[in-house]
């Protein structure tokens, strides 16, 4: 569970004002659902999403995840929640140039320190789900959007 009240936040404009972007936000979100933000541009979505997700903190108000209060967290405290509760999905295509695409999917789970082996049968089979599997050793550049048939069987 996630729950967040009394959230603000403000950032400083390039006249040395402070902008608010984030007053008082209440969210509570149970196990198992499915919450969308949406808003117009300049509206705070990703700010909110930000403190949220661990990457930024509030100026005002609590954040909690299960029961333990995010405040309480120390740097290693959030970069551990982040990988073992937190997931993004990128409004921009978002992949590590030198990292193959295999390596890109399995970089989350090495992050949240699964398993090897079980992780890399899980990005296997996402890769295969996306119809990219003959694909897994090639860099993003080479993953221009354009499907190459495979010229040889895919390699684990």
């Amino acid at each position: 569970m996630l729950r967040a009240t009394g959230l603000g936040k403000s950032y400083r404009a390039p006249s040395g004002a402070r902008v608010p972007v984030l007053t008082s936000v209440d969210l509570t979100v149970k196990g198992g659902e499915f919450v969308v933000i949406s808003g117009p541009s300049g509206s705070g979505k990703t700010t909110l999403l930000n403190v949220l997700g661990l990457l930024e903190d509030a100026e005002h108000g609590e954040v909690w995840y299960e029961s333990a209060r995010v405040s309480a967290f120390g740097r290693n405290a959030k970069s551990r929640a982040r990988a073992r509760s937190v997931g993004f999905v990128f409004q921009s295509f978002l992949l590590l140039p030198g990292l193959s695409a295999l390596d890109n999917v399995l970089l989350a789970a090495r992050y949240a320190g699964r398993d090897a082996a079980a992780a890399r049968r899980r990005a296997h089979e996402l890769l295969d789900e996306l119809g990219v599997l003959h694909r897994t050793g090639c860099f993003p550049p080479q993953l221009s959007g354009a499907w190459f048939p495979p010229t040889s069987p895919p390699t684990a």
